[in-house]
């Protein structure tokens, strides 16, 4: 199962507190959790880094550079810059 931090704190509470469908919801989806980003701030700054210039390119932008200090890591800021770099062309 992949999700954010509080997914995951959210489960396991759940689970601890033997609520009605938690143990379920975990056993579907494999009884384990995973993660896409790496730990540790270095790495994940470095990930972003990655995942950004590669939606960056595949939008046709070639400024990568840029385009990250403007959106500083964030994905959703990511795509709000790419609808204005469109809508002005």
């Amino acid at each position: 199962m992949m999700g954010a931090d509080g997914l995951k704190a959210k489960i396991d509470r759940n689970l601890g507190l033997k609520k009605v469908g938690y143990a379920e919801l975990y056993r579907r989806y494999g009884s384990r959790y995973q993660r896409v980003s790496p730990d540790g701030k270095e790495s994940r700054e470095e990930f972003s880094k990655q995942q950004i210039a590669l939606i960056a390119k595949a939008n046709g932008i070639a400024d990568v550079q840029r385009i990250y200090a403007k959106t500083q890591g964030s994905l959703t800021r990511l795509m709000t810059e790419i609808k204005k770099l469109k809508k002005a062309a």
